[in-house]
């Protein structure tokens, strides 16, 4: 992941789908392009969740003290500061399906954990389990699921921890 000057078309880019009402995140985005010229060119492997992005913003505005706020702030890491941001062992999103045969868009039906190595999905209808190695299989070509990887069952445990949280 690099984050440098254009963080906020990354951040665009990996929130758009989450943003509803386009006038409000305008603000922050402009505060976000304020803070470019103090970001270091920073690229790390390390694994990072989108509930990282809103403590990252409360932090570059000097907000303080907001209760139960989840997720890691990578100001730190974004100005230089730190080596690495912090890092999350897994990662987890779920979606319901807009397309296709088993449309789902107001139940989540699709479910995903993701190491820095591996990808576990699951597609709650039609029940179907995809794994991918992610420093081979980059693209996710190939499906590995079924074939008896040690990482299959601790990801199918901590993903249905997810699903049934």
């Amino acid at each position: 992941v690099k984050y440098n000057k254009n963080i906020v078309e990354d951040i665009v880019k990996l929130s758009s789908r989450f943003i509803f009402d386009k006038s409000q995140p305008a603000a922050a985005l402009d505060l976000l392009d304020e803070c470019g010229s103090h970001i270091k060119n920073q690229i790390s492997d390390k694994l990072l969740a989108t509930i990282d992005l809103f403590p990252t913003l409360l932090e570059l505005c000097n907000i303080k003290n907001i209760e139960n706020t989840i997720g890691n702030s990578f100001v730190d890491y974004l100005y230089g500061n730190k080596k690495h941001p912090i890092s999350h062992k897994y990662t987890f999103s779920e979606t319901g399906a807009l397309h296709g045969p088993y449309v789902s868009p107001e139940i989540s039906n699709v479910f995903c954990v993701k190491t820095s190595e591996y990808k576990l999905v699951f597609l709650k209808d039609p029940d179907i389990w995809e794994l991918y190695d992610l420093s081979n299989d980059p693209l996710e070509k190939k499906n590995l699921y079924g074939t008896e990887l040690k990482i299959e069952n601790e990801l199918r445990e901590k993903l249905q921890e997810w699903i049934n949280r």
